[in-house]
């Protein structure tokens, strides 16, 4: 029999992914999970991808107000976890991205492993395991502790940097880390031409997250404050939330998912700082990766993964003192061609060891071991 016809005989297998967020909504899955889909179903994997909140739910849940329309959304989520405990027969494999309900027990995770008896793959790419609100009822209702039990329920844990999996190992044997990969052939695949400084011209700084980073920014305003009243200088934000804590002038931009990349080309230098608290070593420097992969060299602050991605002087600079970040940042702006240099080498990294080709023969490869 031909190889082509092998294949085609081969059983399809089929992988249900549980996850809190409508596919291509956040960050955190599209760059973790959803973009090596396409490389699994053409490896014979069939994948149903299943979230707590639905495209409804999740435009209400981050809004200020609309109580009543969050707790509906979260029931009507529990409700859709209830209903696919009856189909999980249909499945060779689970996995479950940070967790499979926002708040409670992991009765979920225990179902699939103990009663359904289904191998479960456990992904995450923050310290979830730590608690990370000011309000202590949150923080009881979302039960962060349940991360150890559900590690240790898992046939694997797929974390994203090396701290993830210092925490991992002392739950469970199998542990590997995929780091959150950047698809540098479909989409961050345009490079920032870095021009001469042309007088009067402003350099732009730039900064990209979310609501729950933008509280980082605080930690390097003396900084920016001095480099705007020393330099002709724009600082660009582009998030889901305007600043309100800020007192130093910046642009702002809402974040589109359709247009985000052209608005990350406006960005000369980019930044991103961390607090060096557990929390923020959890985190997989995204932020970084998204401007490397684009030829924009990054300032960042020496914690957890961000000293894997921002090689200092090499695709850019680590900073931690006020000092230090003045010093940094003042280098790029004065000198185009150190800002190519390093842009470009920081892209050349992160197509190298951050970018979905140079991991998706990895990742596809472990869940097909877990299949057999």
């Amino acid at each position: 029999m031909k190889q082509s016809n092998k294949k085609v005989m081969e059983k399809n297998r089929r992988l249900l992914i549980l996850c809190p967020y409508p596919k291509g909504s956040a960050g955190s899955q599209r760059f973790r999970f959803e973009q090596y889909i396409p490389f699994l179903e053409v490896n014979n994997i069939v994948v149903d991808q299943q979230s707590f909140l639905t495209t409804w739910g999740w435009g209400v849940v981050y809004k200020k107000g609309y109580r009543l329309f969050k707790i509906w959304a979260t029931l009507l989520g529990f409700l859709r976890r209830f209903c696919c405990l009856f189909f999980l027969w249909r499945y060779d494999l689970v996995m479950v991205h940070r967790e499979a309900s926002p708040i409670g027990p992991p009765i979920i995770e225990w179902w699939i492993a103990h009663i359904a008896k289904k191998r479960l793959i456990y992904d995450f790419d923050d310290a979830i395991w730590i608690k990370n609100t000011s309000n202590s009822w949150i923080s009881w209702l979302k039960n962060p502790e349940k991360t150890n039990r559900i590690c240790t329920w898992s046939s694997m844990v797929c974390v994203g940097n090396q701290h993830l999996a210092d925490f991992a190992t002392q739950h469970n044997d199998n542990v590997i880390i995929i780091p959150t990969t950047i698809d540098t052939e479909h989409h961050h695949n345009t490079i920032k031409k870095h021009v001469k400084n042309k007088a009067g011209e402003v350099v732009c700084i730039g900064w990209t997250g979310s609501h729950s980073t933008l509280p980082y920014l605080k930690n390097i305003e003396g900084a920016l404050k001095a480099i705007q009243q020393r330099h002709n200088i724009c600082f660009k934000i582009i998030a889901d939330k305007t600043p309100q804590e800020l007192t130093i002038p910046f642009d702002f931009e809402e974040w589109n998912i359709v247009h985000e990349i052209d608005q990350l080309q406006d960005i000369d230098i980019g930044i991103m700082p961390l607090p060096n608290e557990e929390w923020a070593k959890g985190k997989c420097a995204f932020k970084a990766l998204q401007y490397l992969s684009l030829g924009i060299p990054c300032v960042a602050s020496p914690v957890g993964a961000n000293k894997n991605v921002v090689l200092h002087g090499q695709t850019g600079f680590l900073a931690e003192s006020k000092n230090d970040w003045i010093e940094a940042l003042e280098r790029l702006l004065f000198d185009h061609a150190l800002r190519s240099r390093l842009g470009e080498a920081g892209r050349e990294h992160v197509m190298q060891y951050f970018s979905v080709i140079s991991q998706q023969n990895t990742y596809v490869r472990k869940i097909k071991t877990l299949m057999l």
